[in-house]
């Protein structure tokens, strides 16, 4: 049988040349399709920037191409050239999008120096068009202290130096020109640095991925990044959060600073996701396999179809739950050898031992979280309609430090020995095995016994039938308000509801005998109605 040959296709580009003032220009109409870009490390990375602009302003610039597609040119080309699938339609919509937003260009390669220049030039901007605020002293990007030439170009394009410009401290583009004579000839000899770009006006989604990986040969594409090239729903969705969480959580250390860059934080959540999708404890489990996320980041997958409802859940139960922990203590109160009281302030990035000494008890949180949903039961809520989740943290605490204080060994890899606390070295499933067959044989059990989670009421309409017999049983009269019911109200559901007395969120039944006639205004200004 012979082998079938792979198909290789002539990557169309045309290099142009640009002085930097002419290529802000062209980068202020240029997006950056993160599908095939890290994240902005640079930004994080001290005197990174400062650094890469010290070296533009010594030539630099014409050995960095940047790879940038053309959008126009580009759709016309795939429309022309399609063979109608979902996917070829899915990508061009992709960069349709770009386009109806007033943009010419997209970003292959080079996001990372293109958004250095646009600090330079004070112009960085983030995906709602705000201004980025300054981060690790890297923004508004400015030179080095060093003595820099100043020059003219030669008919053949080398410099010919004639004089230096000595720098004693970091300076901006704007205190440059503030400071005026020679270092405003700097500023203007940094303007008409010469800049190579290679634009592509042929490239299908296959090729553009390829450019990328390729392009990144010398440093290794993660596979959150091979997987951050996916255009599905799931993955702009992950990034989506990805922007509005990670600080957070990197910050209060929950997660490493190491794992939040290169889109890490993104699979952590994709983790989070696949678990609250196929959370059915079973011994199959594999949410944090990498492998199982490449499935998941594909157009409708399962778990991409569940996300909205995994997001709602983060943002209505998991993060609010996150947050309180972090919140919890904020400082340590100690004593000196005269008895006086000494505060001091628990580090940012260690709020994250409120919970415990391990990260991954949070994610101990989410599996109990979802275990209590599959189940079909509800966290109580409280007087004021909030989730008892501080009373749920502190059971977690509790049966924590009564399953950690026992002497009881647990096979980990490699059929090795441990003790509780080792289960949470990682989340490989020989040690998260132990810990999902505690919450569920133990720790949910425990929240049922003391009246923390209910059942959920999976019929919540009342029987309009039942308003009458209620109104007599009743004698006529609104529990909530005191007030009359006319025969003539009872029968209005404009003027009058059916409630339940014990709410559902606390368990309550919808059952005739759990049903109450009442005022509508009464009933929604009851403090603890929750559904």
């Amino acid at each position: 049988m012979s082998k079938k040959i792979p198909f290789k296709r002539f990557l169309n580009g045309a290099t142009r040349f640009y002085t930097l003032e002419e290529l802000v220009e062209i980068l202020k109409q240029t997006a950056r399709d993160r599908t095939v870009q890290r994240e902005s490390v640079w930004l994080w990375i001290k005197d990174k920037c400062h650094c890469y602009m010290s070296n533009v302003a010594v030539g630099y610039g014409k050995t960095a191409l940047l790879h940038l597609i053309e959008l126009e040119p580009t759709i016309k080309y795939l429309k022309d050239n399609c063979n109608n699938s979902e996917q070829e339609f899915k990508y061009i919509q992709h960069l349709e999008n770009f386009l109806n937003q007033g943009y010419k260009y997209l970003h292959v390669d080079g996001g990372n120096r293109s958004d250095t220049i646009l600090g330079w030039f004070d112009l960085l901007k983030d995906e709602d068009n705000n201004t980025i605020p300054h981060l690790k002293g890297n923004l508004p990007v400015k030179l080095e202290p060093s003595a820099y030439p100043i020059g003219k170009q030669r008919p053949d394009g080398t410099f010919e130096v004639e004089d230096y410009i000595t720098l004693t401290e970091y300076k901006s583009r704007e205190d440059l020109i503030s400071m005026g004579a020679q270092y405003l000839k700097l500023v203007n000899q940094l303007d008409n640095m010469n800049f190579s770009v290679e634009v592509y006006t042929e490239l299908n989604e296959n090729d553009r991925r390829d450019l990328f990986y390729n392009l990144n040969d010398n440093e290794e594409v993660t596979a959150e990044e091979r997987r951050n090239c996916e255009i599905s729903d799931i993955c702009h969705d992950i990034r989506d959060m990805n922007d509005k969480y990670k600080s957070f959580f990197r910050d209060f250390g929950w997660v490493t600073k190491e794992n939040t860059l290169r889109y890490k934080f993104c699979a952590w959540l994709g983790y989070l996701s696949n678990f609250y999708y196929n959370g059915d404890f079973s011994n199959q489990m594999k949410s944090w396999v990498p492998g199982t996320l490449d499935e998941d980041y594909k157009q409708n997958s399962p778990v991409e179809k569940n996300f909205p409802k995994f997001k709602k859940y983060f943002e209505k139960l998991f993060f609010p739950m996150t947050e309180l922990i972090t919140n919890y203590k904020t400082e340590i109160i100690n004593y000196d050898s005269d008895g006086n009281e000494v505060i001091t302030k628990l580090q940012k990035n260690m709020r994250y031992k409120n919970l415990g000494v391990k990260r991954n008890m949070l994610v101990d949180i989410h599996m109990i979280f979802t275990r209590i949903e599959k189940l079909g039961y509800s966290l109580q809520k409280d007087s004021r309609s909030s989730f008892k989740l501080e009373e749920l943290f502190l059971e977690y605490q509790e049966w924590f430090d009564t399953k950690n204080t026992r002497e009881v060994k647990y096979k980990m890899n490699n059929d090795s020995l441990g003790t509780w606390l080792d289960c949470y070295a990682a989340n490989t499933f020989p040690k998260v095995e132990h810990r999902l067959k505690g919450i569920k044989d133990e720790f949910v059990p425990l929240l049922k016994k003391k009246g923390l989670i209910v059942k959920i009421d999976e019929n919540p309409i009342m029987n309009e039938s039942w308003r009458m017999p209620l109104l007599s049983k009743q004698n006529n009269i609104c529990p909530i308000s005191g007030k009359y019911i006319s025969q003539k109200d009872a029968n209005d559901p404009n003027v009058t509801h059916l409630d339940h007395i014990i709410p559902r969120s606390r368990g309550g039944q919808t059952t005739k005998e759990n049903c109450q006639l009442v005022y509508k205004i009464a009933n929604l200004q009851k403090s603890d109605k929750l559904d």
